[in-house]
């Protein structure tokens, strides 16, 4: 896998409350937009500084929170809820993957209309 690929996934993943990722993924985010698209070290940063809103980090931080503390209900509703030994088993996960994938739609779209009324 070429690097600039790796690098987006970093960024596609990364939780912005580590510091040390924060890091990493600025750094990536400049070696794949000074390698992809040419702009110039100063164009990067003058953009990285007028897209930033401490806002945005924050409901970043609370959106990962939410969808991790419900899949996590989810999945230990349903795991509880198992029955019929490993083929029941195997149903609960089936039904915890669906209900958790619903879910992360339905909660992705309330939390990006509240980043609309309050971001």
């Amino acid at each position: 896998m070429p690097a600039y690929r790796v690098a987006l996934l970093d960024l596609a993943t990364g939780q912005p409350g580590d510091e040390g990722e924060i890091s990493f993924d600025l750094a990536a985010g400049w070696a794949v937009a000074t390698v992809r698209i040419p702009i110039t070290t100063s164009e990067f940063a003058a953009g990285a500084r007028s897209y930033f809103q401490p806002f945005q980090l924050f409901f970043s931080v609370m959106k990962g929170g939410v969808f991790g503390v419900s899949i996590a209900f989810i999945a230990c509703a349903s795991g509880l809820r198992a029955t019929g030994g490993a083929a029941g088993v195997g149903r609960a996960t089936t039904v915890s993957v669906v209900v958790g994938t619903v879910t992360m739609m339905i909660l992705d779209l309330l939390l990006a209309r509240l980043l609309r009324v309050f971001g």
